[in-house]
């Protein structure tokens, strides 16, 4: 029985591809970019909403 022909070396696009469904790549990277905004919502609600009233109820502070 005659050995089995080695197997065709795959492309760099299909080894990515591979790798990033592999690995969930995609997933990290839109955790990634949704904590970014998250964190710039944050810091946008308290300089602009929170800070004001607590500056008002302590004056000169």
């Amino acid at each position: 029985m005659p050995a089995p022909p080695p197997a065709t070396p795959k492309g760099f696009q299909e080894e990515f591809l591979d790798f990033l469904n592999k690995y969930g790549v995609i997933g990290l990277a839109i955790a990634f970019i949704i904590g970014g905004a998250a964190g710039r919502l944050v810091s946008a609600l308290v300089d602009d909403i929170l800070m004001p009233i607590i500056t008002f109820f302590i004056p000169g502070g």
